[in-house]
């Protein structure tokens, strides 16, 4: 018997690195990647669909080896 279409999308993994003082703010929460996913959705939902995303970060925000 086949399972039907899920409710919700699917998550993919994803690994990054933060700083010590961002896994200790989000090490507050019971969920800390539920916590995560929530801020970064809402920053995505705030950021509008025009443009393409690398054009709506200010490169200063990014934490890229030079």
């Amino acid at each position: 018997m086949a399972r039907g279409k899920q409710k919700n999308p699917t998550f993919v993994h994803v690994t990054i690195r933060v700083s010590a003082n961002v896994n200790a703010y989000f090490m507050g929460y019971e969920n800390k990647s539920e916590a995560m996913r929530t801020v970064l959705e809402d920053y995505v939902k705030t950021q509008g669909a025009s443009g393409s995303p690398a054009t709506q970060i200010d490169n200063r925000q990014l934490m890229l080896p030079v």
